[in-house]
């Protein structure tokens, strides 16, 4: 798996390709903007074409600490194969999802200014 990091004006975009599965796991779960949430953050996963369930576990572990922080964390642009585990495990159930990277900045831009967090 090979992930980009863009930082934003409203925080960082990180754009995944590959695979999130055991052997690329740790790729995800070891970013800095990821495990500090510092920063709100939008990951972007258009380009994941497979996802195991190691990878889906590392991604919970990546949501829940964000819902611990004060800080934002959005999925973009599943695939259908990978939006369709995240349904099938309720991950969409505790996560924003958009259809686009745009729609995901709206949903942080859209919940910082309801928690009163500067953009």
């Amino acid at each position: 798996m090979e992930i980009i990091r863009e930082k934003t004006s409203w925080g960082i975009l990180l754009k995944a390709t590959g695979n999130l599965d055991v052997s690329s796991r740790g790729d995800l779960a070891d970013l800095p903007s990821l495990k500090s949430c510092e920063e709100d953050v939008i990951l972007d996963i258009a380009a994941v074409d497979f996802m195991d369930s190691s990878g889906l576990g590392t991604l919970v572990q990546v949501i829940r600490r964000f819902r611990d922080s004060d800080k934002h964390f959005v999925l973009a642009a599943p695939t259908e194969p990978v939006m369709q585990l995240l349904r099938l495990t309720s991950v969409d159930q505790i996560v924003p999802i958009a259809g686009t990277v745009e729609e995901a900045v709206e949903k942080v831009r859209d919940e910082s200014a309801e928690s009163g967090s500067p953009e």
